[in-house]
């Protein structure tokens, strides 16, 4: 079991940001650069879309799914973070945080819904010089 009492790295703010389109999917991704690890510390995802949003977060190493983050009905003009208890029942606050390596990604995948608008996704990370 790996536990952090004080986990060192410097604190960053990450951030994609799209547009939802009308009856169509969005994926918003942010890679964790080479030479980089993250100490994932919460997500919050934004729908600016004028209706609800599933959305699903999960990190993903480029050809596979790692780690699966939780799935949560974004209210139009809401910001929901993940994970978080309200959503289904893979949504655990345990699973955070969450450790993710060089050219993996956090992705959102917003399901396609009936109404459009903006989005965004937001890490707040800690980057690790560490080797896993």
């Amino acid at each position: 079991m790996m536990r952090f009492c004080f986990p060192g790295g410097e604190i960053k703010k990450e951030k994609a940001t799209g547009s939802l389109a009308s009856d169509a999917a969005l994926t918003l991704s942010i890679q964790v650069p080479d030479y980089d690890t993250w100490l994932v510390e919460n997500i919050v995802v934004y729908n600016g879309a004028g209706g609800d949003r599933v959305v699903e977060v999960y990190v993903y190493d480029g050809t596979d799914f790692v780690a699966y983050l939780g799935k949560n009905t974004v209210p139009a003009g809401s910001r929901v973070p993940f994970p978080n208890n309200s959503g289904d029942v893979y949504n655990a606050q345990d699973q955070m945080p969450v450790l993710v390596k060089a050219g993996w990604y956090i992705r959102a995948y917003f399901h396609a819904a009936t109404n459009s608008g903006s989005c965004s996704l937001v890490l707040n990370t800690r980057q690790l010089h560490i080797k896993i």
